[in-house]
Order: structure tokens, then sequence, then C-alpha cells
């Protein structure tokens, strides 16, 4: 198991969700060339770190959590920005490595306006 847990019936609780998420993300980031990997920190949200190819300094957080309707996980940026619907993983690794390449990842929200 990837440290999701089991809800009552045997249901997957939002956190295997999540973790599920990004391994998928995960997937899509390695086969475009990317490091990624999932960090568990005790007490804190599981999130994914991802590597730029050609330069490792180049990196980010993002996580899976809710966003929409009930039961929609979305990914976010660690500051908080909106990446897009966990539903397509494949456009959500699109989306980091623009962000990447315009150089937001280190920046923030406050430099995706400009």
């Amino acid at each position: 198991m990837n440290g999701g847990k089991q809800g009552a019936r045997g249901r997957v609780t939002p956190v295997r969700d999540a973790m599920a998420c990004l391994d998928a993300l995960a997937a899509q980031m390695r086969a475009r060339g990317w490091t990624a990997y999932l960090v568990t920190p005790s007490g804190r949200l599981a999130s994914l770190v991802v590597l730029a190819p050609d330069d490792r300094a180049e990196c980010g957080d993002i996580i899976a959590a809710p966003g929409g309707p009930p039961g929609d996980l979305w990914y976010w940026f660690s500051w908080g920005e909106r990446i897009g619907s966990a539903h397509a993983p494949a456009a959500a690794a699109d989306a980091i490595i623009r962000a990447q390449s315009a150089g937001l990842q280190h920046q923030g929200p406050a430099a995706a306006g400009r």
C-alpha cells in the first residue's frame, strides 16, 4: 500500500485517493524526463517533489487536495495555486512544466500576475 487508509466498509479514504493521484502525476512527470518522488512527513499532507531535468535547483512541491465539488481532488502548488484536476494528470504535468519554464515555481503567485 502507499500509505492510504481503509475507511468504513473498505472504502478508500481521501488520504489514499490523494496518494494515488500524486502517484499518477509522478508517472507523468517521469515520462517527461523529470525526477518526481513522494514525501509523507508525519502530521502533514503528502506531497510530490518535482525536479527539472536540466536544473535540479528548479523544483516544486505539489499536493492533491479538494478544490471543487465534494469528492473532487485537484493538484496544487505548495503556495496554494491550483494546477488542474487530479482526473487529468497528463495535463497537470504539462502545466507544471510550463510554470517552471516561465520561472514561476520559486516566485509564487505574485509572479503569475505579472
